[in-house]
């Protein structure tokens, strides 16, 4: 099974403030570190959202939402792999054996899936079975995640890491109170 990575980054980052995907995180950006990330945890190919370029995947509808976001991907990348796992670029302390996880359920399973009481990250099946490839970004505009996933029937998966992995740091309050964490060897490096 071909598994791509998608790193949501192209959002507004109003609360921020700034670029979150541009942070910087050790000697990486933001986005940089989720890449590498996903691609330790297997995945065939990195694709940034929100961006162009080689490795970019535009939003057919800028600031439309990540479901619009999500399902731009989907169509830029079915009939290419099997599957496809999202992560959010706020989320820099997703573990790599909980990628594997999630990617392993979804794989296994055909089915959409998450984490319990989080909507990401996510893993998508692009089967032609999973029906996901005729979805249109235009019929979603800041249509809700949750929403969405439920009416995919999305799987929700136990968690079995550390709950700070979830945490979305999205505010310079947030970047302050994790940022010790963050920068605790076993995350940077």
């Amino acid at each position: 099974m071909l598994v791509d990575g998608i790193v949501l980054c192209g959002g507004k980052s109003s609360r921020m403030g700034q670029n979150k995907s541009t942070l910087a995180f050790g000697a990486m950006s933001w986005r940089q570190w989720s890449a590498v990330r996903l691609r330790e945890a297997g995945v065939q190919q990195v694709w940034f959202s929100g961006h162009s370029g080689s490795e970019g995947i535009p939003d057919q509808y800028p600031h439309g939402g990540p479901v619009c976001a999500i399902t731009s991907c989907i169509q830029a990348r079915a009939g290419h792999v099997d599957g496809l796992c999202i992560v959010p670029v706020d989320m820099p302390m997703l573990s790599v054996s909980s990628l594997k996880h999630l990617i392993g359920y979804g794989v296994q399973s055909g089915e959409p899936c998450h984490f319990s009481h989080h909507p990401m990250p996510l893993y998508l099946p692009l089967t032609p079975a999973s029906g996901l490839h005729e979805q249109r970004p235009d019929n979603l505009i800041n249509h809700s995640l949750k929403a969405w996933l439920s009416s995919l029937s999305a799987r929700q998966v136990a968690f079995q890491g550390d709950d700070t992995e979830l945490v979305n740091i999205n505010t310079p309050q947030a970047l302050k109170q994790w940022k010790p964490y963050l920068q605790e060897e076993h995350h940077v490096g």
